[in-house]
């Protein structure tokens, strides 16, 4: 038995398309008129890096010869930091500075385990202390017992804050 063919189908496929075209530039508009107002804010990721457990983070510290940790930043890797504490409460004292020399970024921090200092990898006359002194310090906080890392804030400060505590 023949099946008729049925009619009226790129109508309505045109008519579909007419509608999505329409609602994608009427979107499109909305978010042009949002942004020149300033009131878009993109954020991909957290500004904040959690670097851990004050307990675990300070022992684990006392048992390496208070060598700092160093975090690779796996996103760009242009940011590796190291994290550190002074001082002997937990709560207090943890510094974390930039895994570069501040005035070229290009140029990493190393640890020199042998010697425990830093030591910059362009040119290995200049070298930092384990507090991070001379480099770059990015603000950290301690909340619920663990050890926060303002990515955003890093500062052009190259003396360790005092410790408190």
């Amino acid at each position: 038995m023949p099946v008729s063919q049925s009619q009226g189908h790129a109508g309505k496929a045109l008519l579909v398309a007419g509608v999505a075209v329409i609602v994608a530039l009427a979107l499109a508009f909305l978010v042009a008129q949002a942004a020149s107002r300033g009131e878009v804010t993109i954020q991909l990721g957290d500004e904040r890096f959690d670097a851990g457990q004050t307990q675990r983070l300070a022992e684990d510290l006392r048992n390496n010869d208070n060598l700092p940790f160093l975090y690779a930043d796996l996103v760009t890797g242009d940011r590796p930091l190291f994290v550190n504490h002074l001082g002997d409460d937990p709560a207090t004292g943890w510094v974390a500075f930039g895994a570069f020399d501040p005035d070229d970024p290009r140029c990493l921090v190393e640890i020199d385990r042998d010697a425990k200092i830093l030591v910059n990898a362009c040119d290995r006359t200049i070298t930092y202390p384990l507090g991070g002194n001379g480099l770059r310090y990015y603000p950290t906080t301690v909340e619920d017992g663990r050890v926060l890392v303002n990515l955003n804030g890093l500062t052009t400060t190259t003396t360790a804050p005092p410790v408190r505590g």
